[in-house]
């Protein structure tokens, strides 16, 4: 286990090399004990939360892939938001939290297209279409904000581009991890910006969180997306 002196020299040697990650600094100290659902917010770096409740509307629409503190953060402020869940107790627990949510169990299934990724949780060991397409139910650009933190994570981007507002925020979270670090090329001419940072019980890794927008004007096309630089 690394002790809080160790953990706060290793944390400065991380912010020597990245800066920006001053502001998560915090998350690794305060309320130690607390998880991200106790907390009542995602499990992101604080200035992923932070930058995304900039472009909140006062209501509006959310959809997400993977439940939990997002779903209760995003409802606590005021969104009315669908969120799809692989694992029945978890999707209990969210509902329990998050009663006007709409909070749907889509199980794996032994074949299909679309297996879930060997990172995540299931291994790699169910497929699960039902659950990518569960956004195709609803008409083109309906949501303001869509999620995607939940397994078959490639897929769920490619999906959810037609179900966004013109002003509305794509997230996909954990773009650190090597199978993520393309998913820019699904967002053709789109903007994007990752923010880094440490967070909640996580210990000392650098977790990246990247939201993309469409540009006016712009179809839906192509194969690459214009980054921008994060700021602090």
């Amino acid at each position: 286990m690394v002790g809080i002196g160790a953990s706060a020299t290793l944390s400065t040697l991380q912010t020597i090399r990245h800066p920006s990650l001053v502001a998560t600094i915090p998350v690794l100290y305060r309320h130690r004990a607390w998880s991200n659902w106790d907390a009542r917010e995602p499990w992101w770096n604080p200035r992923a939360i932070q930058h995304l409740k900039q472009y909140l509307p006062a209501e509006g629409l959310a959809f997400e892939w993977g439940s939990g503190g997002s779903t209760v953060w995003l409802s606590d402020n005021g969104l009315k938001v669908t969120a799809i869940e692989s694992e029945q107790v978890w999707a209990d627990k969210v509902r329990q939290r998050c009663p006007d949510a709409d909070i749907r169990f889509i199980a794996g299934t032994k074949s299909g297209d679309h297996r879930s990724e060997p990172q995540l949780r299931d291994r790699g060991r169910h497929f699960f279409d039902e659950y990518v397409a569960a956004i195709d139910e609803f008409p083109t650009a309906t949501f303001d904000v869509i999620i995607v933190d939940g397994i078959c994570r490639m897929e769920c981007a490619r999906h959810a581009i037609g179900k966004i507002r013109p002003d509305g925020i794509i997230v996909v979270d954990d773009t650190n991890w090597d199978f993520l670090k393309v998913v820019s090329r699904i967002f053709d001419g789109w903007d994007s910006l990752t923010l880094d940072g440490f967070k909640r019980k996580s210990g000392l890794g650098i977790w990246s969180t990247t939201f993309f927008w469409r540009p006016e004007g712009l179809k839906d096309s192509g194969t690459a997306a214009h980054n921008r630089d994060a700021a602090p």
